[in-house]
């Protein structure tokens, strides 16, 4: 992991722990699911584009997009990162299951991104 991702991971690893929260059985909540997808996809966009907050609202087409291609990930916790959906939150080492969340999300986020590049 690189200063950059590691520095991206500290602003991301409690919103990727209320993600997780958010998807454990009996917590689950649709709500802050789809509130801190959210938020991870807009500070993944704010690291790759360095994007400030005036700039941040022109990338509109790169959220939708990365929103949409870490479904792949978000819709499949149990299959991508091994995220067991069915035990309850106090038998979960929450802090293996962030970092595995990450790398396999900004490799989505940034493949993603380089598809759109390409296609323009």
């Amino acid at each position: 992991m690189t200063r950059g991702e590691y520095a991206l991971f500290m602003l991301m690893e409690w919103h990727i722990n209320r993600y997780l929260i958010a998807n454990t059985f009996k917590r689950e909540d649709g709500y802050e699911k789809a509130t801190e997808h959210l938020i991870l996809c807009d500070l993944y966009l704010r690291y790759y584009y360095c994007a400030n907050e005036c700039e941040i609202m022109e990338l509109n087409e790169e959220l939708n997009t990365i929103h949409s291609d870490s479904q792949a990930l978000t819709s499949y916790l149990n299959t991508v990162i091994e995220f067991p959906l069915n035990v309850l939150s106090g038998g979960i080492d929450y802090d293996s299951y962030a970092k595995k969340f990450f790398i396999k999300f900004i490799e989505i986020c940034f493949n993603s991104l380089e598809n759109l590049k390409q296609e323009k």
